[in-house]
C-alpha cells in the first residue's frame, strides 16, 4: 500500500493515479434490498456502495438519496 503526500493512496499499485486506485478486486459490503435512507441522507454520505448480491444489483448514494443499478 502506497501513501503519498498528495493523499492519493494505492493498493497494489506504487503510482495511484485517483485518490483511490485499487489494482485487483475490490469488495463491498453486502445487504438484502436496498440500504436504510438514514444511511444516505446527509452530504458526507454520497459515494458510499452496498451490494445485493442475490439480485444482483449495486446500490450508489447520490444527492436524491440510493440509486441501484
Amino acid at each position: 500500500m502506497v501513501l503519498e503526500n498528495s493523499g492519493k493512496v494505492g493498493i497494489g499499485t506504487e503510482t495511484p493515479r485517483s485518490e483511490l486506485q485499487v489494482a485487483g478486486y475490490a469488495q463491498f459490503g453486502l445487504t438484502t434490498g436496498m440500504p436504510p435512507a438514514a444511511d444516505c441522507d446527509e452530504p458526507d454520505e454520497r459515494g458510499r456502495m452496498k451490494i445485493d448480491s442475490a439480485a444482483g444489483v449495486i446500490y450508489i448514494c447520490v444527492d436524491s438519496g440510493w440509486v441501484g443499478k
